[in-house]
């Protein structure tokens, strides 16, 4: 689970969320940090960490934030739609909300413990996918990405490290910390994401964006897992956005036509003429993939289930967002119908 992090377009964000939290379970509460017993630090956050931690002898995942490095009422807003959308969202593609409850200093959210660990690790261990591996993973997560659109949610922070693989193989999607409800068509225009992945309308962000940005990282994904790194990359930041904005993939000579085609049409620029939907499912690239059996196929990719080595704490691929400081209000703290608990 990565980094959470604020918007600046934040306005129609209250608003959204205003009616999200008024949809909130509020329950009293039946359990508490004591309840859960800490294992190991899986990963970091912007505003706290994600734990492997027992709780009548299973085992979840809790992401703690805390309430103490929540700075800005939009952080809130993030906070507060991610609680929601966890417990609303129903997909055998993502992980699924057990519990989430507070106490004075943090918020607790609890989901289930998906034991394969991050694609990132798998890529990086690698090198990168054979073809017929990068076609089964790139079909589960648009599969992933049509529930949440479905749902009318935009992913805004699709990466390696917030793809993982079930005990099976299997792809589920996690941490929900920038995503976002769109009403009516609306746009956003938040800055948001993590550099690697970034479309190129996120970048300038002054017309605003919807969901082709989440087929764009779709792209950057399939080209790293092809090639053991994201396209456009640079450890210049300022650099890796010009060239996205103005230069046209450069793909290895071993690739097919197929390909070419696939990657060259989601990392398109002009977010209009991106492959999308039905039109990339029904590219030529997943012409042997059954997406309704996606589930009972077993994955091309094998690796150990028993063990929880494949998490990366710490990675130098993190999100941001561009904003600007708002001063909290005197509820700042107060996170009303936050807790949940699944029936």
């Amino acid at each position: 689970m990565g980094n959470q992090c604020q918007g600046r377009d934040e306005e129609k964000t209250q608003k959204s969320n205003k009616a999200l939290t008024q949809t909130m379970q509020t329950k009293k509460p039946k359990i508490s940090i004591q309840d859960f017993k800490k294992i190991k630090k899986l990963g970091q956050g912007a505003y706290g960490s994600v734990f492997l931690v027992d709780y009548k002898s299973q085992q979840y995942a809790m992401k703690e934030i805390a309430k103490s490095r929540i700075q800005r009422e939009s952080t809130k807003n993030h906070i507060e739609s991610e609680r929601q959308i966890l417990s609303q969202t129903k997909s055998q593609y993502l992980v699924e909300l057990k519990y989430a409850f507070q106490d004075d200093k943090n918020l607790y959210l609890i989901v289930n413990y998906v034991k394969g660990g991050e694609l990132f690790y798998h890529i990086r261990e690698a090198g990168y996918f054979n073809l017929e591996v990068c076609k089964f993973y790139s079909a589960q997560i648009f599969m992933a990405l049509q529930d949440l659109h479905n749902q009318n949610i935009i992913y805004r922070d699709l990466k390696p490290e917030n793809i993982l693989l079930d005990e099976k193989g299997h792809v589920v999607l996690t941490d929900f910390g920038l995503c976002k409800q769109l009403l009516n068509d609306e746009l956003t225009k938040s800055m948001c994401g993590t550099p690697e992945y970034l479309a190129p309308e996120v970048i300038t962000s002054s017309n605003g964006y919807s969901f082709e940005v989440d087929y764009y990282s779709l792209g950057c994904i399939i080209y790293e897992m092809l090639t053991g790194k994201p396209p456009f990359y640079s450890t210049n930041k300022r650099q890796m956005f010009q060239d996205r904005l103005n230069k046209q993939v450069q793909l290895p000579d071993t690739f097919d036509e197929t390909v070419r085609s696939l990657i060259k049409g989601l990392l398109e620029i002009d977010p209009q003429q991106r492959l999308q939907g039905n039109q990339l499912k029904e590219h030529t690239f997943f012409e042997d993939i059954n997406f309704d059996e996606l589930r009972s196929v077993k994955p091309p990719y094998n690796f150990d289930s028993q063990t929880s080595r494949y998490f990366e704490q710490f990675t130098n691929k993190t999100a941001f967002i561009i904003t600007q400081s708002i001063k909290p209000n005197k509820n700042f703290l107060e996170f009303p119908g936050f807790t949940y608990e699944k029936n």
